[in-house]
């Protein structure tokens, strides 16, 4: 495989569709209200700052309840500031299911 070139090819294919994912999960974040203060670059996760008065430990708690993990920012640090935040991993969000009831969240935090 590394020999034939094969696992470039494969990794370049992969990069690309991560970036693509990411191209739409990020459009979708600011379709619902959400602020991308870094914008999406590449790579598997894309910080978020979230619509004003939601706090993502309650979106987070609330997601658990319905069998949805999400990584609200202060889980990456205790920062104040971090509490409207979240990361989101780019792969697990390009889904409309994950999508849906992640909106159904937000309108219920609000």
């Amino acid at each position: 495989m590394l020999s034939e070139g094969s696992y470039a090819k494969h990794r370049k294919r992969m990069v690309q569709r991560l970036m693509e994912a990411g191209g739409r999960v990020e459009q979708w974040l600011k379709r619902c209200g959400c602020e991308l203060p870094m914008g999406y670059e590449g790579g598997m996760f894309i910080w978020a700052r979230l619509p004003p008065g939601v706090n993502g430990e309650r979106l987070a708690q609330a997601a658990l309840k319905q069998g949805m993990v999400l990584a609200p920012g202060a889980l990456f640090g205790y920062d104040p500031a971090q509490r409207d935040s979240m990361r989101f991993n780019v792969a697990h969000t390009d889904e409309p299911q994950v999508q849906r009831l992640f909106e159904t969240l937000l309108r219920n935090a609000g």
